[in-house]
C-alpha cells in the first residue's frame, strides 16, 4: 500500500480508545522482565528461568524506536512460508501477556469508514443526553469512550529465547492480543520461518527475511480468511473437573461432560490434522501454558549451560495493513486524530 494511501486511512480512522485516563498518560517505556521470572516452555521440562537462560534484554524508549520499521505483506491469498524439509517446528499460543511497550498502531485497509461511523454516532448519542441529567450525561460520555474502544493497538513484548541448535527452527507465533515477538536466539541457532497470527494483530523484532515472515491477523487483515485461530493446548474431561471440584467440592459434571470430550477431541484434532495442514509440517514444540499473570518469555530448545547474550533490536517487522506510531500513549492518540 503506498504512503499517501495509508496516510489518508489513518486521517479517516479517527477513532476509539477505551483506555483509562491513567493509561493515556503513562510513559508506556518498555519494561525489563526479571530475571526471576520463569518462561514459558513445553510441558514436562524442568522449570527454569529467563536469567537461565539470556541475560541482558533490549532496552526500550519512547524517545525512539530502536530500529526501522519493515513492513511486510499480508496478502489476501493466505502466502504463508512453508518449513524447509529440515526445519523443527515450534508453535506457541498465548491469550495475552507481555510486557509494555511504546509500540501502537491502528488498522487501516477496510475498516477507516467503519470507524469514523461509529465516532459519529458515539459523539452522537453523547451530545444528544449532555443536556440531560448529570448521571445521564456522565454515562453518556462514558459509553462513548467504551465506543471509540478498539482503533489503536498497544503491543505488548513477548521474548522468544530460541536455544535449539541441531536444526533450523520454524516459529509459528500466534496470540489474542498483539504483541511484539522479541527474537532472542543463543550462538548457533538458525531461524527458518516465521509466521505471526494473532485477532489483534502483532509484530516481530529482529526476524527474518521477508519472504520466509507471514503475518495472518483477523482485525483489519486483507487476509482475515486465513487467520489461524490459536489455541491452547487441550485438556482431557478428567482434569477439567478435578479442576472444578478444586474449586467446588460439590460441582455437578454431568451437565458438562459431553461437552467438555468433544471440546477435547477438537483441540486433538486441530494439534494433530489442522495445524500441521496449514503449516505444512508437525509441530515438535507445543508451547502454550504460562505464569498465571501473563506469559514475557517462552523457550524453544533445552536450558543452556551458561546463558546467552541478548541483541540489540535491529530490525522490527509488521505486517502491511497497519501504521504505526513509536512513543507514549497520549502521543499516539494525537498522530492518530484521536483526541476531540
Amino acid at each position: 500500500m503506498r504512503r499517501l494511501t495509508r496516510l489518508a486511512l489513518i486521517a479517516l480512522t479517527v477513532s476509539l480508545s477505551s483506555c483509562s485516563e491513567a493509561m493515556l498518560k503513562s510513559a508506556s517505556n518498555g519494561n525489563q522482565i526479571p530475571a526471576d521470572y520463569p518462561v514459558a516452555q513445553v510441558d514436562g521440562a524442568p522449570a527454569s528461568t529467563v536469567g537461565q537462560v539470556a541475560t541482558g534484554q533490549p532496552v526500550l524508549t519512547n524517545k525512539a524506536a530502536p530500529a526501522p520499521f519493515e513492513f511486510v505483506d499480508a496478502e489476501a491469498k493466505c502466502r504463508m512460508p512453508r518449513p524447509s524439509g529440515n526445519a523443527r517446528v515450534a508453535y506457541a499460543y498465548f491469550y495475552g501477556g507481555g510486557v509494555k511497550t511504546p509500540l501502537q498502531y491502528v488498522a487501516d485497509a477496510n475498516r477507516a469508514e467503519q470507524l469514523q461511523q461509529r465516532i459519529r454516532l458515539s459523539d452522537q448519542i453523547a451530545d444528544e443526553m449532555g443536556s440531560s441529567s448529570f448521571d445521564s450525561a456522565a454515562l453518556a460520555r462514558e459509553a462513548a469512550a467504551f465506543a471509540k474502544g478498539n482503533a489503536v493497538e498497544w503491543l505488548t513484548r513477548v521474548d522468544v529465547l530460541v536455544t535449539e541448535t541441531d536444526a533450523p527452527v520454524y516459529l509459528v507465533l500466534t496470540s489474542y492480543n498483539a504483541v511484539l515477538w522479541n527474537i532472542q536466539t543463543a550462538p548457533g541457532v538458525e531461524i527458518d520461518g516465521i509466521v505471526v497470527s494473532a485477532y489483534e494483530g502483532g509484530a516481530i523484532a529482529n526476524g527474518v527475511d521477508p519472504k520466509r515472515t507471514g503475518f495472518m491477523g483477523h482485525r483489519g487483515a486483507p487476509n482475515r480468511s486465513c487467520y489461524l485461530d490459536g489455541q491452547g493446548r487441550p485438556v482431557t474431561v478428567e482434569a477439567r473437573i478435578a479442576g472444578a471440584k478444586d474449586l467446588n467440592p460439590d460441582f455437578d459434571a454431568t451437565r458438562y461432560r459431553d461437552r467438555w470430550a468433544e471440546e477435547y477431541r477438537q483441540g486433538l484434532a486441530f494439534f494433530r490434522t489442522e495445524l500441521p495442514r496449514k503449516i505444512g509440517k508437525r509441530v515438535e514444540w507445543i508451547i502454550t501454558q504460562g505464569p498465571k499473570d501473563g506469559t514475557k518469555a517462552i523457550l524453544v530448545g533445552d536450558v543452556p549451560a551458561e546463558p546467552f547474550q541478548q541483541q540489540p533490536i535491529t530490525k522490527i517487522q509488521l505486517p502491511s495493513y497497519v501504521w504505526p506510531y513509536w512513543g507514549d500513549r497520549r502521543s499516539a492518540y494525537k498522530y492518530f486524530g484521536l483526541e476531540r
